[in-house]
């Protein structure tokens, strides 16, 4: 649909810089910034330090963005869940578990999955 493509296009571009600015004020820096739109994730973080971030993150509000961003960023330094890796995150970003739970129970648009 035009709506989706105009929603992966605003996403390309916006979501990078984005990250960017997180990667700079956590001092958490990363290679490079993908957007994609996989089916079953939010974010991944390679080994190289690539992240790829999901265009539908674009629909959420942008503390939950945020947790995503931070949450791949910190893999940067602690390439697991850990208990050390949760507590990263949590120095970032204190209510990440009620913005993991909006990802695991707000869907996406109808017209997303199209």
């Amino acid at each position: 649909s035009v709506l989706k493509a105009f929603v992966q296009y605003y996403a390309k571009h916006q979501l990078p810089e984005y990250l960017s600015e997180l990667s700079q004020q956590c001092t958490l820096p990363f290679a490079k910034c993908n957007i994609r739109q996989p089916k079953t994730r939010w974010g991944s973080c390679s080994s190289k330090h690539d992240i790829m971030l999901n265009a539908a993150l674009i629909l959420y509000p942008l503390a939950v963005v945020r947790y995503v961003c931070v949450h791949e960023l910190v893999h940067t330094q602690h390439f697991d869940h850990s208990a050390a890796f949760w507590a990263e995150v949590a120095k970032y970003d204190p209510q990440f578990k009620q913005h993991r739970q909006i990802l695991k129970t707000t869907a996406l648009p109808y017209w997303w999955h199209r």
